[in-house]
């Protein structure tokens, strides 16, 4: 079984170099690995060149954000499942890519999700919060919640069935999409008990100028478009669970 992994970066020399060597680390052979870059200009775009003999498919170019990349990303996509390891992010250890293989191919599930640990962007052996996907289930998306997306792993065929990223959701289009695929049409899948994903504290919905509210905003309007039952007092009940991810340890 063939997995696309999938990094998108902009200006991310800090850390893109660890991205990708978690990538070509991992013990299992049939990777596909797409970096798609917006063409920065920072030093990036040289350091993921080093590594062109062993990236399947770059490109580099201006887009209209991150999930305009991603979507240009599993455009390039010839693998049965599809998943997102972004620039700040690494793989929590070798054999991630090989759980999440080995639970597609023996279960047949359309969509495999694990867990993300929420890293100190520059201690990344320190632990922030724990973001984990055990205990989902349709209430989440009611709430206006959902898996972590760098812990999720999607067959192919499903962007083909349903779509892939609506730009219209500056920054909650993976709330969107994942709600499409999960709540909408209900596809089967698999929760694993790992950690996948450690991925750097911070991100582009909380250093927008009022980003919480923005992403508050676009997941309210994701919940309408997919005719989702949700209320304010809904919406705010996933933060009480939320709280607990910040004591919990994997």
């Amino acid at each position: 079984m063939k997995v696309s992994v999938i990094t998108v970066s902009y200006n991310a020399r800090a850390t893109i170099r660890d991205a990708i060597e978690s990538v070509l680390s991992q013990d299992y052979t049939d990777i596909e690995y797409i970096v798609v870059d917006g063409a920065s200009r920072d030093g990036t775009a040289e350091i993921i060149r080093q590594y062109g003999d062993r990236i399947d498919h770059y490109v580099s170019q201006p887009d209209h954000g991150i999930y305009d990349a991603m979507n240009k990303a599993v455009k390039l996509a010839t693998g049965d499942l599809v998943g997102f390891l972004n620039a700040d992010d690494m793989f929590a250890d070798e054999s991630c890519v090989r759980r999440v293989a080995d639970a597609a191919a023996t279960t047949g599930c359309e969509v495999v999700l694990g867990d993300v640990q929420i890293v100190h962007p520059e201690q990344t052996g320190r632990t922030i919060r724990f973001y984990t996907a055990r205990g989902f289930g349709r209430h989440w998306i009611e709430q206006g919640d959902m898996p972590p997306h760098p812990g999720m792993y999607v067959r192919r065929a499903v962007f083909e069935r349903y779509g892939d990223f609506d730009l219209q959701f500056r920054t909650s289009s993976d709330f969107d999409f994942v709600a499409r695929i999960l709540y909408v049409h209900n596809l089967a899948y698999r929760l694993l008990p790992y950690t996948l994903v450690k991925m750097r504290h911070g991100g582009r919905s909380t250093a927008l100028p009022f980003g919480p509210f923005r992403t508050l905003r676009d997941v309210y309007r994701a919940c309408q478009k997919n005719r989702i039952p949700v209320t304010p007092l809904k919406l705010a009940s996933k933060y009480v669970r939320k709280l607990g991810q910040f004591f919990i340890q994997n």
